[in-house]
């Protein structure tokens, strides 16, 4: 589980895909992209299989909402 510091929100919504960046102890989340669930407006689930994880983790970090391209068809 992900949790915003302070009274902060994250605004993201489940099925989201972030990115996490500046994790200085937890090398193997940097750069990669995950799923989430929302469990409140400031926490949040990511889904992963990895296994070598070291939680909890508290040395702080920066997660990035990804926008994947959506493709819509239209009838005429």
């Amino acid at each position: 589980m992900i949790t915003v510091l302070g009274d902060r929100r994250h605004h993201l919504e489940n099925n989201d895909v972030i990115r996490f960046t500046e994790l200085n102890n937890l090398p193997v989340l940097n750069e990669r992209e995950f799923p989430i669930r929302v469990k409140s407006p400031s926490e949040l689930i990511i889904k992963t299989s990895i296994k070598d994880i070291q939680f909890p983790y508290s040395d702080g970090g920066i997660v990035l909402q990804v926008k994947k391209p959506q493709v819509y068809t239209f009838v005429s």
